[in-house]
């Protein structure tokens, strides 16, 4: 992979010097620094029109212009495979072009720290987290939130050519001007791309280990350059992505560096002075996006007065103040709300009751875990309380009695009752407790006196108030990175009870598979493949659109003998007028039972779905799956042996944050899926 890195310049050839020294030993064969001139007054047109270099190549920009206009004009020039930026007073570690050449063989943009370089000593107004306002790193670049709630600088920045080309630095006009104001108010060039790439679907990551040091200029640290600093990256950031939803979160934000400046200085002063400034900037730069937001959709482009933003500060205000009520509630009056949390005592387990209020496909999950355990305790009885999908999902497991929930009114005196008389009679050893949906899940932490501890996740469990999960006797942290089987391990491992998953299995019932086999459609062309789509996503931001179903629906059609059975259960398909144009090749299940499902899928040779419910299906089927995953982390859902017949796709990071998501439609991170690129690995997929 060549690389080519861009530095622009201008009057800092002595700084520039010493950064190239660093630089340039680190070049191999093909790679280039492209060194763009802004308009310098100090000598570096001449010493670089005398100074050859067989891998710099030197351009002078004439005229003005900002910094998103230059940096992509360095795009235009670079031959490199990746392109890196770096600023012309940084100084690049000795690895810096290894390691980033390397991070950008598993992702499309990589941004690195930025330390300090050549400062003595800080102002003792100084705090941290003011580095981005002075083109530092913050402390928050060093944990999981980099690259997510804290972007990189275009001081240490790597990316793919073909990134950097498809999506150019946005251009917002303005000058660079002679000026610190003209030319941070054509900032957050990089801020802005940086969002775009994420939001686009490339795959962005942050490395603290690629490292330059920034040689600030001591004029920097002044508390009125900061002041102007803060409030022109705010307007500029209005100015490049502010949108008018953003205007109540930013009045939020404002609020709250307003009040926590206020409540700083009844501290001790030498401690908590650089939080107050911190604040007090932040706060400023907060205000300024918020006039030019305010201006732009109300006064048409001008800086809107503080007496409009009136309504939406006393909003946010008193959102504030509720939040704050809300804490302090939780922290004086949680613990009378929260029973206990009482361990499991030390004692031998051979009766578990399993309380699985949760969807199909977590059922399925939920199996696996369960043949393992009685694989490896198979002196234990285990008793499990399932909607009626578990009748499928949990079937044909030896010695594993399952109890359907009753016909009664959730969160009900009738109920919470029925649910005390199962657990009498079971009389467990121990109660577990991996879903907890609602609505049932509402009976089960409304039990005051359990026969034994609830043992139960800490999180994600369908509850809607946390307060109701509070009240379950023993919570165990989940863990959102880790896939579903391995945090239901790690439950029944806390009840006292250790465990392996192994595969889940389902075979459709006799009679459900008997009227599958006799449908006329299966029967009219038996040697064609049958492939299930499935388009119904069964919540709003899983959805793909009805132009891609019917694109890919199409090149199957067209380029493929295979045949197609549609799941859309609870109402019209977006592949409804195909399905009627060709229905020798095209089929539609409609409000399908599950065992019926069960048994079509199982007359599949592969499943195409947006749902991770299916999915999970065709793990335990042994059928051939493709999953498209917006927002939902594939990790957690896929295949845990990696069988190559289950594979899943993405198009976008799956750590967007809910600022990148603002303003978005909920469904964002599907739509960008190619139904060209699902064909082929479908077509892959079921060749292979």
């Amino acid at each position: 992979m060549k690389v080519s890195v861009v530095i622009l310049t201008c009057n800092r050839l002595g700084r520039l010097l010493r950064g190239l020294e660093k630089l340039m030993p680190q070049l191999e064969a093909g790679d280039e620094v492209i060194l763009i001139d802004t308009g310098s007054a100090d000598g570096t047109l001449n010493y670089f029109h005398t100074w050859s270099h067989p891998q710099l190549r030197f351009e002078a920009w004439h005229g003005h212009g900002s910094w998103a206009e230059m940096r992509n004009f360095g795009v235009g020039l670079a031959t490199g495979d990746a392109i890196a930026f770096l600023d012309d007073d940084c100084i690049a570690d000795d690895d810096w072009i290894a390691r980033g050449r390397e991070a950008l063989e598993n992702f499309d943009a990589v941004g690195g720290l930025v330390q300090p370089h050549g400062i003595e000593y800080w102002p003792h107004w100084w705090h941290p987290d003011m580095g981005w306002m002075v083109g530092l790193s913050v402390p928050g670049q060093l944990g999981p939130d980099a690259g997510r709630y804290h972007y990189p600088f275009t001081a240490n920045l790597w990316a793919r050519a073909e990134a950097c080309r498809a999506v150019p630095f946005q251009e917002i006009g303005g000058s660079l001007g002679e000026n610190e104001s003209g030319r941070y108010l054509t900032g957050r060039e990089d801020a802005q791309w940086w969002h775009a790439l994420r939001i686009g679907g490339y795959a962005t990551h942050f490395d603290p280990k690629l490292l330059v040091h920034h040689a600030i200029e001591p004029s920097r640290l002044d508390l009125r350059y900061m002041r102007q600093r803060a409030a022109l990256d705010g307007q500029a950031w209005a100015l490049r992505q502010g949108r008018r939803e953003d205007i109540m979160p930013l009045a939020y934000q404002w609020y709250h560096h307003l009040a926590s400046a206020f409540a700083a200085p009844w501290a001790e002063r030498g401690a908590r002075r650089p939080h107050w400034h911190y604040h007090q900037l932040t706060r400023r730069r907060h205000g300024r996006a918020l006039r030019t937001l305010a201006g732009r959709f109300i006064f048409g482009g001008k800086l809107a007065p503080w007496l409009v933003l009136q309504p939406y500060m006393a909003i946010a205000a008193l959102k504030r103040d509720f939040d704050w009520f809300k804490g302090t509630f939780r922290e004086l009056l949680g613990p009378q709300i929260e029973s206990r949390p009482k361990h499991p005592q030390a004692r031998r387990v051979d009766r578990v009751a399993v309380l699985a209020m949760g969807y199909l496909g977590d059922l399925v999950i939920l199996q696996s875990v369960l043949r393992g355990l009685m694989k490896e305790n198979p002196r234990i009885d285990i008793y499990v309380l399932a909607p009626p999908s578990g009748r499928i999902a949990l079937s044909g497991i030896p010695r594993l009695n399952v109890s359907i929930l009753a016909d009664l009114k959730p969160d009900s005196r009738p109920a919470r009752a029925w649910l005390m008389k199962w657990l009498e009679q079971v009389d467990p050893d121990a109660i577990v407790a991996p879903y907890l949906h609602e609505p049932w899940g509402r009976t089960v932490t409304s039990i005051q006196e359990p026969p034994r501890p609830i043992v139960a996740f800490d999180n994600d469990q369908g509850l809607r108030r946390m307060w109701r999960l509070k009240r379950l006797s023993v919570r165990v942290h989940k863990n959102l990175e880790l896939h579903e089987g391995e945090n239901l391990c790690r439950l029944f491992e806390v009840a006292g009870l250790a465990c392996e998953p192994v595969p889940a299995t389902l075979k459709p019932g006799a009679s459900a598979a008997a009227q599958v086999a006799g449908n006329n459609w299966l029967a009219s062309d038996s040697e064609k493949p049958v492939v299930m789509l499935n388009p119904e996503a069964g919540t709003p931001y899983k959805e793909w659109t009805p132009e891609a179903w019917q694109r890919l629906a199409g090149r199957i059609l067209n380029e493929t003998d295979w045949r197609m059975v549609i799941n859309a259960s609870r109402g019209a398909s977006p592949l409804d007028d195909l399905i009627e144009q060709n229905p020798e090749r095209m089929t539609a299940l409609r409000q399908e039972p599950i065992d019926s499902l069960v048994a079509w899928l199982a007359r599949c040779a592969m499943l195409i779905t947006v749902d991770a419910g299916p999915q999970h299906l065709a793990h335990a089927l042994d059928i051939p799956s493709l999953t498209l995953y917006g927002p939902m982390d594939e990790r957690r859902w896929r295949d845990r042996w990696a069988r190559p017949i289950h594979k899943t796709i993405r198009a976008c990071m799956p750590d967007l944050t809910p600022e990148e998501k603002r303003g978005l439609p909920l469904n964002h991170e599907v739509t960008l899926i190619d139904p060209d690129k699902v064909f082929e690995q479908a077509h892959e997929l079921l060749r292979s």
